[in-house]
């Protein structure tokens, strides 16, 4: 075992150091060369521990590495192996000692003692055969079965030990993904070691994240630290170190299927010149992966060491996303700009802070447009191909009511910049308020993709599945949101487009209503949130004034006429409604996404045939299955059209046609009881027609006692359906009135 490049056994696995391959009967694998090296220097401990200093030098000799290297490298020598650490078979921990390989190591059989035991084998054949009496085989052969039979035995033996080696593996080919083949990566955001009051190297990881999303042709995914597993090829991840004034940037490139170390490096540099080290870095990934980028992302000739310290500092309070931090942000890049030292990716920065201070602070979109609007028209002066400044002014010309500007520089920025998420979000949103929800769904899932760790960019995609109507996923993904930025100061107004009204939630939205004034000023679509609290609480005066106080201002129409519709269904003037809907389905141009208010105001103003036959119009094919179905086949009912049925079979048994559905009927009934069900006035509707009286009336009142109110946004008239549901089982219209009386006033206690 003195040469390095011998094949041997460890355990059941054949080792070829020189192809870098292991392999058994039934599999084969390949390693990169560190960790064969680490088999190697194992092997050669003959089962002595090796702590992690020896391994270090026998492996990476002159190199310097971190612990995570050795343990990385045992990891995957494990999983090669098919070993575990609870239970291992190949490779022990011995604690404080280090690592010792604990199966046996044997040596492989040389050619000549091969060729030798064919040789005897052959030999043996020859002594056997000439046992046998010639000139009885000449007499009779055909008596002589024994020899045919031990001449083919002889035969088959000589060509089994000729040809079959039991040691060899099958020729499986797989190989370690090739940098060549690489066209998109993760940029895992790098922890921070040692770095004390140092924060601006948090900013280093913006700096190499905007640098990535430059290459070409490569698509780059930005990741938290506890992100879960990419949905790219390979992941850069790593940590900045600081000791002293010596900053130490340790960066590795894995695989992610294989969990495989393709490539590692270590970067050193100084604090006060971090510039210079995150240019090092970037020019070593761009040789790298031999890509280069569509434009640089910071000129060297327009940067100086100190501005950009300040720019990191400003990037990294620019993330934390609250008041104080912005404005800490906004008052060093300000100087920056008093200075004349705000370079182009800077004066973007600055802009996006003052976006962000219209977001989580008091700012107006008027304030932070107005100073925005020269500074990009600066950034683009110096640089006018970066993709994060049109990208912006895009975002500021759509909310000046230019949209074919709008689109024109969203596309440009899209182009020149393909990996940068914002200008994705951005261009959805103004998709979105168009009324095209299924283009800006599909663009806000492009940006999920490139960022889906963004609290910003969850919330989008939370609303652009509200706008298309699928609330389960708009709920997943603004609970999502939370969890990533649990001390968002808008949760309690926008909670309320996703999860249910209760008196608690409707509270939390008048506190926060009474904290920031400025907010609900400045953001119109809010006051709208606000009439469905007092639509809620039943103050529809206070709903009336508040759509007046929005007549010709720029609110999103669609969100308007939704208000002005649910007034109408709370006061009775159905009339109205369908007017209300027909005016939204002309925005949209998708009578199917109404389809649900438009047949339930037909149902609550009792015209059942009309009913009827607009629902053959608006769900066809669901018609068609119920009216139609295969032979010996059910319609199917799964939690997105269960009520859609429920609407029918009850429809059908007022229009006197309820044999036709008795089966249907039977069905949700098997639904429900299989699958648990979420308390709600349908459910309950339900169980009242399944002559569930008794179930409906525990289901309504425990509603009432959980702090129900009527929710507009998730419900078509709430207030009448639940007066009726009370009157129809014995409660009373008294009793309903009390109860609601009750929880109004829980909410409303100590506002007056």
């Amino acid at each position: 075992m003195d040469n390095n490049n011998k094949a041997f056994m460890v355990g059941q696995w054949k080792v070829e150091p020189g192809l870098n391959k292991i392999s058994c009967p039934d599999n084969q694998v390949m390693l990169v060369p560190k960790v064969m090296a680490i088999l190697l220097a194992l092997v050669k401990g003959k089962g002595e521990p090796l702590n992690l200093e020896t391994l270090m030098a026998s492996v990476w000799q002159q190199q310097v590495v971190s612990d995570s290297s050795v343990y990385q490298a045992i990891a995957q020598l494990r999983k090669a192996l098919g070993d575990t650490a609870a239970e291992p078979t190949y490779i022990q921990r011995v604690s404080g000692k280090g690592y010792r390989l604990i199966a046996q190591v044997k040596a492989l059989p040389t050619l000549t003692n091969q060729t030798k035991t064919a040789t005897d084998t052959q030999t043996m054949a020859a002594r056997v055969v000439s046992q046998l009496s010639p000139s009885k085989f000449e007499k009779n052969w055909l008596a002589n079965w024994r020899f045919w039979l031990v001449a083919i035995f002889v035969t088959v033996v000589i060509s089994m030990l000729s040809f079959y080696k039991p040691w060899q593996a099958p020729e499986l080919q797989t190989s370690p993904l090739s940098i060549a083949q690489i066209n998109s990566i993760s940029f895992q955001r790098l922890a921070t070691e040692n770095i004390g009051q140092s924060t601006k190297l948090d900013g280093l990881n913006d700096v190499l994240l905007t640098q990535l999303m430059q290459i070409k042709q490569m698509r780059v995914v930005s990741l938290s630290q506890k992100s879960s597993s990419p949905n790219t090829q390979a992941v850069i991840k790593g940590r900045i170190h600081k000791q002293d004034n010596n900053i130490r940037v340790f960066l590795q490139l894995v695989q992610v299927d294989s969990q495989e170390v393709i490539w590692a490096r270590v970067f050193n540099g100084e604090i006060n010149d971090l510039f210079a080290l995150q240019d090092t870095i970037v020019e070593t990934l761009l040789a790298l992966f031999k890509r280069q980028q569509t434009l640089p992302a910071f000129k060297s000739a327009l940067i100086d060491n100190r501005n950009f310290d300040q720019y990191l500092l400003a990037r990294h309070l620019w993330q934390q996303r609250n008041a104080p931090a912005l404005y800490r942000a906004k008052s060093i890049y300000e100087k920056m700009q008093q200075q004349q030292a705000l370079f182009p990716l800077a004066a973007v920065g600055l802009c996006d802070t003052y976006h962000y201070l219209h977001i989580y602070a008091d700012w107006s979109f008027e304030q932070a447009l107005n100073k925005c609007r020269p500074l990009l028209q600066q950034a683009l002066a110096q640089q006018p191909n970066l993709g994060q400044a049109i990208a912006a002014q895009a975002m500021l010309l759509n909310n000046q009511g230019k949209k074919v500007q709008a689109e024109k520089l969203f596309e440009k920025a899209i182009k020149l910049t393909p990996n940068y998420p914002f200008a994705y979000m951005w261009y959805a949103e103004m998709i979105r308020g168009m009324g095209k929800y299924k283009q800006g769904l599909s663009m806000i899932k492009t940006a999920y993709a490139l960022a889906p760790m963004s609290p910003m960019i969850n919330r989008s995609l939370a609303y652009a599945y509200l706008n298309a109507g699928d609330r389960a996923q708009a709920r997943f993904y603004y609970r999502r949101a939370l969890d990533l930025q649990r001390d968002y100061t808008n949760r309690a107004i926008e909670e309320l487009d996703f999860l249910p009204l209760t008196i608690e939630r409707a509270r939390a939205f008048l506190l926060w209503a009474k904290k920031y004034p400025s907010i609900m000023r400045k953001q119109r679509s809010y006051q709208l949130t606000q009439a469905q609290i007092e639509l809620a609480l039943g103050k529809f005066d206070e709903v009336v004034a508040t759509l007046a106080n929005l007549k010709g201002q720029q609110v999103n129409p669609s969100f308007k006429l939704f208000i002005q519709t649910s007034l109408a269904a709370a006061q009775g003037r159905y009339h109205d409604v369908i007017a209300f809907i027909e005016q939204r389905i002309a925005i949209h141009q998708d009578s199917a996404r109404y389809a649900g208010s438009y047949l339930s105001v037909l149902y609550q103003m009792g015209d059942d045939e009309k009913a009827y036959k607009a629902f053959l119009r608006l769900r066809p094919e669901l018609a068609r299955n119920i009216l139609n179905p295969e032979p010996q086949g059910e319609q199917t009912v799964t939690a997105n059209n269960r009520y859609k049925l429920i609407y029918f079979v009850q429809l059908q048994a007022r229009r006197g046609k309820m044999k036709l559905v008795s089966d249907l009927a039977q069905q949700l009934d098997n639904s429900f009881a299989k699958r648990a069900t979420s308390k709600n006035i349908y459910y309950a509707r339900w169980l009242l027609f399944r002559k569930q009286k008794e179930k409906a009336k525990t289901m309504m009142l425990s509603m009432m006692n959980d702090g129900w109110l009527p929710d507009y946004s998730a419900e078509f008239s709430p207030e009448a359906i639940m007066k009726q549901l009370f009157i129809d089982v014995g409660l009373g219209d008294k009793t309903y009135q009390a109860l609601l009386k009750r929880n109004r006033a829980q909410v409303l206690a100590g506002f007056n």
